[in-house]
C-alpha cells in the first residue's frame, strides 16, 4: 500500500516465503484498491536484464475501489508501478522460472 493508503495491491505470493511467484502463461491475479472509479494504469520494467514490458490485463467497469487485474511477465526482477487518479504505488518482485 502507498503512504496515504489510497492505492493497495494484493496477490497470493505475498503470504509466505515458501510459495515464490512463478512465471506462467496464465499470469498472476492481483487485486487492487484504488480511488473509486479511477482508471488504473500499470506498467513494469525488468531490473536485472532486458525484456519486453510487463503486460497488464485490466478489465473495465469496476465502479468501487476494488479492481481485479492479471499481470504477465517472464522470470527475473521486476519493478511494477501503478497509478490511479493522483495515487501511485510501486513495488519490486522476483519471478521464479
Amino acid at each position: 500500500m502507498n503512504e496515504d493508503r489510497s492505492i493497495w495491491a494484493s496477490a497470493w505470493w505475498t503470504e509466505t516465503e515458501d510459495s515464490p511467484l512463478r512465471a506462467s502463461e496464465e499470469g498472476v491475479k492481483v487485486g487492487w484498491f484504488r480511488p473509486a472509479g479511477a482508471a488504473l494504469e500499470i506498467t513494469g520494467q525488468r531490473l536485472d536484464g532486458t525484456a519486453p514490458p510487463l503486460e497488464a490485463h485490466i478489465p473495465c467497469c469496476y465502479p468501487t475501489r476494488f479492481q481485479a487485474t492479471g499481470l504477465f511477465f517472464p522470470t527475473g526482477c521486476w519493478e511494477v508501478a501503478a497509478k490511479a487518479a493522483e495515487s501511485k504505488l510501486s513495488f519490486v518482485v522476483w519471478v521464479e522460472p
